[in-house]
């Protein structure tokens, strides 16, 4: 074949290829397209992304790939419809516009180790529960569950799992780390109790049956781990550091090891949570050092906080409320947006100082989906992908310098470029044989309408205007009287851009009238072999079939000569049956496709006669005259 200057590659090295936004169904993988023989420039693509459920990359599960039309240097697939809790081995083929040049990458255990993936699953495990933390009127239940789940514990005084005699004690959010406390218990007596748990799914799991016995009152702190304790921790030196655009750590101390929760919001405190995972997991791990970092914040914005410590006895302390404020975003400017390819945008600003590129966006303001590039700029360019048609997205851009300080944009909207979308259409005038269809587009398009025979796939047929126009009629002609058409409208934008719908069926009006016949015409002549030629002609209003009824004389018998070809309006019959210097009487007969029968009213045409020498018009005046020449 032809050589290929050009070196098609995927780059994979660290954090080049990236599988993330994993969740029970679905998954993103994002890479570039680069020429390996032009210094790693851009190299636009076509990409599709198969799934396989073996690492040998043998049985192929699911396949992924992008528009057609669609070639990019960023390339970002959405991975949707998976099966919860499996392993994943991805494929990645990209070839360019050409065909010419394709790249196959594919996991490797030895290589690619990166191209695999194991969706989140459903709760299926809850672990044996840690030794509860006891006293002798409360005690706290520590386990975990596979999956971030809702849990409750429901306990009594006797044995028997889901007969219970006290109120199940119950979580409000859903975890992976529990910590139940239970308070209220008697002392010196043994209860039984069952953990159930239901993860965001509404996947319900049941443990088996536990139990724990209170102390004694009065237990002295020798004999247990925790003692008689019911003092709450006392927490001191709250103090918030490291503030930055979108990050805070709080600190403080407790005069007893417990674990470190941070409650914080915009308006109240109570909006968000956030905790060191660390050291809540389990009580051994529990502080009276505490830090907790808090992520995700809005520059230049106040927040209110209060936090929260729980000792091995389930004693709970909370402080007063306190606050700070993020700081301001620095200087950036000229953040613009372009949409030239359906489901892609381009988005570019510009920073007073050089700093990476991070573009956060989605449908919400919650954002969710984030493209982002180490490399330190002042002129920002990112290119996303894999968006929807028709909906509006949030986003706003961030970088970080080499001082650590952060650039942040504002929210903004976008919509990106989508196909032409046909709206308001109206099938007007309908008659026996045609139809006016109106309907517009949102943008400027050609058209183009292809219709069938519901009954007779065959019958079809397709009329359309190559200009480019927002606002749409197409006349539809020669159609079948009593017919149900099916309809189906594709236009296309001057990028290329295509939309094909199929739209409502139409039914032409039923013929029940006959055509209409005019304009009856009729010339004869004589052939150089002395044959008459006659033609009649006529018009109709509507496409009918061409026969002539006559009879020579009067007296004649009646015969039709019939003309193939179909049913047509202008209608020419030539006959050269007819004999010369003789009168004929006929009428023009169309019947058009619905079978209705038009018949005209009768006409003479004499033929010319046969042109004679001397001798015969001598002869033939005898016989006239008298009646007895015979020759």
């Amino acid at each position: 074949g032809e050589a290929i200057d050009r070196n098609l590659d995927i780059p994979n090295g660290e954090d080049e290829i990236v599988i993330d936004n994993i969740d029970r169904n679905s998954a993103r993988i994002s890479f570039k397209t680069v020429d390996a023989n032009d210094g790693n420039s851009p190299f636009p693509t076509n990409a599709t992304v198969r799934l396989y459920a073996d690492p040998e990359l043998a049985n192929e599960v699911f396949s992924f790939s992008e528009l057609g039309t669609n070639y990019n240097v960023d390339h970002a697939i959405k991975m949707i419809g998976l099966e919860e809790g499996v392993t994943y081995y991805a494929k990645i083929t990209v070839v360019d516009s050409t065909g010419r040049n394709t790249k196959t990458l594919g996991y490797d255990a030895g290589n690619n180790v990166n191209l695999t993936f194991t969706t989140t699953g459903k709760l299926t495990s809850i672990s044996t529960p840690s030794v509860p933390v006891l006293t002798d009127k409360k005690a706290v239940i520590n386990f975990n569950t596979n999956q971030p789940a809702r849990c409750a514990i429901a306990y009594g005084t006797i044995s028997g799992s889901g007969n219970y005699s006290e109120v199940p004690i119950s979580e409000a959010d859903y975890n992976s780390n529990h910590a139940i406390h239970i308070p209220g218990l008697i002392f010196s007596t043994k209860y039984y109790y069952q953990i159930n748990c239901m993860d965001s799914n509404d996947n319900a799991l049941a443990s088996s049956e536990y139990d724990f016995t209170t102390l004694e009152t009065q237990t002295t702190e020798d004999e247990v781990r925790s003692g008689d304790d019911t003092a709450a921790p006392i927490i001191s030196g709250i103090s918030s550091s490291n503030v930055t655009g979108e990050s805070a750590t709080i600190t403080w101390t407790t005069n007893e090891k417990a674990n470190s929760l941070v409650q914080f919001g915009i308006s109240s405190a109570d909006e968000n949570v956030a905790g060191n995972a660390v050291v809540n997991f389990d009580t051994a791990n529990y502080v009276t050092s505490h830090s907790v970092i808090i992520r995700n914040l809005i520059p230049a914005t106040k927040y209110l906080f209060k936090v929260g410590s729980l000792d091995k006895a389930g004693n709970i302390s909370q402080s007063s409320e306190s606050s700070f404020t993020t700081s301001a975003p620095s200087s950036l400017s000229a953040v613009k947006v372009v949409s030239r390819n359906l489901s892609q945008a381009i988005i570019t600003w510009e920073t007073e100082k050089e700093s990476s590129s991070i573009v956060e966006y989605g449908l919400t303001t919650a954002y969710g989906e984030k493209k982002e590039s180490n490399t330190k700029t002042r002129n920002h360019e990112i290119i996303i992908s894999g968006l929807k048609a028709k909906s509006v997205y949030h986003f706003r851009v961030k970088g970080v310098d080499s001082n650590g300080n952060l650039y942040a944009s504002s929210d903004n909207t976008f919509e990106p470029k989508s196909p032409p979308q046909i709206d308001n259409l109206k099938t007007d005038s309908v008659s026996e044989h045609g139809a006016l269809i109106k309907f517009t587009t949102d943008v400027p398009t050609d058209a183009l309408i292809t219709y069938a025979d519901v009954k007779d796939a065959k019958e079809t047929g397709s009329q359309g205007k190559p200009e480019l126009t927002s606002k749409h009629e197409i006349e539809l002609k020669n159609l079948k009287s009593g017919i149900t058409y099916s309809l189906k409208i594709r236009v296309r934008d001057e990028a290329g851009n295509e939309t094909e719908e199929n739209f409502p069926n139409f039914t032409t009006g039923k013929d029940e009238n006959a055509p209409k016949i005019d304009n009856l015409k009729t010339d004869s002549a004589l052939a150089s072999s002395d044959k008459v030629q006659s033609i009649i002609s006529w018009i109709t209003n509507e496409p009918a079939t061409t026969e002539v009824v006559y009879r020579e004389g009067r007296m004649g018998e009646e015969k039709v000569f019939k003309v193939k070809g179909g049913y047509v309006t202008n209608h020419v019959a030539v006959i050269t049956s007819f004999k010369p210097g003789t009168v004929y009487y006929f009428k023009a007969r169309s019947t058009d496709e619905a079978g209705n029968e038009a018949m005209s009213t009768d006409f003479a045409l004499l033929t010319p006669r046969v042109k004679e020498n001397i001798v015969q018009i001598i002869i033939g005046n005898f016989q006239d005259i008298f009646g007895w020449a015979k020759f």
